[in-house]
């Protein structure tokens, strides 16, 4: 019996058809007491052994050609005999619909990713025009109180969600590694994407005779009876542009645990056929496994026509600000996912988070010339350390063209937590200045579309 156990499977396996249909055509029925389920003698090896039915029926045993004979061939689960179900009613086979679609030992995803990075709700503004005047007749003391004016229909500004949508591709590759008593997988994979430029690009030509002014933020200045005081700034410039690049790349390997979808059924149809399905089942996910991240941001700040002390406070100088920022984040993280699976197509959302170690590298230099010399100049090279959060999520839907490879789509969401941007590391404090702002985040949001295949 063990014998014919294996040879259905491998018969029945066989005959599934092109697409990964829900359903497979089995044996139809046969009328009662027909022949049609003799074997052939090369289906089964000659045997001595007596199969023995219930006390209802006569036994089963090899005829001289090798088919059985004596009776109904019966089988509760292919293996074990009992008078209750028969061979004509095609019991399914012992095993679900994850071995039927042929998922294999190998698999691949390979997506293209469309997200918008946005990292701060605001933005920074880096200069816009102003009038600066005084408030009559009011004071606190002896104290003037001055009035600063800004015109912000006119600003360089870096957006928060620029450039909109940028590509990259995602590749994984896992491979199977055993399935445990409670019917579920264990994998291990491999995850890595990024390779995309996330790039802005601004200029501004200044309209009023005081040319732009540079964000207090920026050139830090403070406040004084006489009107705020700042470092040696772009101040004065007639104009302005800039570049800013983030990049992103990020890999990490995963220990997966999943849940199987449960045995297949049999469906008798309207028609007398009976037909195998998928069983509709609720997944559960489980992963752990460890990650590495780099963020990478350069900021080249331009200006020409800058206010010139030495020169009378003409217009002749000009200046640059370029600022490069790696975040390196190593650390371990674990997550969870939910779907819902059927023969056919199937649903499911994802999520994980972890702590990373962020070793940041922050290197900085600006310098405003005039006509007779160097007006301000400063550089900073500094390393520091802190502890940075990253947490992804996914929604994923997949459709099986194929009983080994599916197309998918989904929605995507990363946030990046406690890390250095380069707009934030902006200062005209002169000489170099070690501090480093690492208190900013990044958040990617976007689609996929893909394909996943196994073998």
């Amino acid at each position: 019996m063990k014998h014919l156990c294996a040879l259905a499977t491998v018969v029945l396996l066989g005959t599934s058809s092109w697409g990964a249909a829900a359903q497979e055509l089995l044996v139809p029925p046969q009328p009662v007491g027909s022949n049609a389920y003799e074997l052939d003698a090369g289906d089964l090896p000659p045997s001595g052994e007596v199969l023995e039915d219930s006390a209802d029926g006569p036994p089963l045993a090899p005829s001289p050609d090798g088919s059985l004979a004596g009776g109904s061939l019966v089988g509760g689960d292919l293996c074990e005999p009992t008078r209750e179900r028969y061979f004509d009613a095609l019991p399914a086979l012992m095993e679900s619909s994850g071995t039927w679609l042929e998922r294999g030992f190998w698999y691949a995803e390979v997506d293209a990713l469309l997200l918008n990075r946005q990292w701060d709700k605001r933005g920074l503004r880096l200069a816009s025009e102003t009038v600066i005047g005084e408030v009559p007749n009011d004071s606190i003391g002896n104290a003037t109180i001055p009035l600063i004016v800004t015109d912000v229909g006119n600003e360089l500004k870096i957006a928060a969600g620029k450039p909109g949508m940028e590509g990259m591709p995602r590749v994984t590759l896992g491979m199977f590694l055993f399935r445990d008593g409670a019917n579920r997988d264990h994998s291990t994979e491999f995850t890595w994407f990024g390779a995309g430029e996330f790039q802005q690009h601004g200029e501004l030509q200044a309209v009023t005779s005081g040319g732009l002014q540079v964000n207090d933020f920026v050139d830090r200045s403070r406040p004084s009876n006489a009107g705020p005081i700042g470092n040696p700034s772009f101040d004065g410039a007639r104009s302005m542009a800039y570049d800013y690049n983030h990049t992103l790349d990020s890999i990490e390997w995963n220990y997966v645990v999943k849940r199987r979808m449960e045995k297949d059924r049999m469906v008798l149809r309207p028609t007398g056929e009976w037909v195998r399905e998928a069983n509709p089942t609720r997944t559960f996910s489980f992963l752990a496994g460890a990650r590495y991240m780099n963020l990478r941001e350069m900021l080249d700040w331009t200006a020409a026509g800058v206010r010139d002390a030495s020169n009378n406070n003409a217009n002749t100088g000009s200046g640059f600000y370029h600022v490069d920022v790696d975040n390196n984040l190593l650390g371990t993280q674990i997550g969870g996912g939910m779907g819902y699976e059927t023969g056919r197509w199937s649903v499911g959302a994802t999520v994980k988070a972890g702590a990373y170690w962020n070793s940041i590298d922050l290197d900085s230099e600006f310098a405003i010339n005039g006509a007779n010399g160097q007006l301000g100049a400063g550089a900073t090279n500094s390393d520091v350390d802190n502890l940075a959060l990253i947490w992804q999520g996914q929604l994923l839907a997949r459709w099986h063209v194929r009983p080994n490879a599916s197309l998918r789509a989904g929605l995507e969401m990363l946030w990046v937590d406690s890390i250095a941007v380069a707009p934030f590391n902006l200062n005209f404090i002169p000489g170099s200045y070690p501090a480093v702002s690492a208190a900013a985040d990044s958040v990617f949001m976007g689609a996929s579309i893909g394909w996943e295949g196994y073998w």
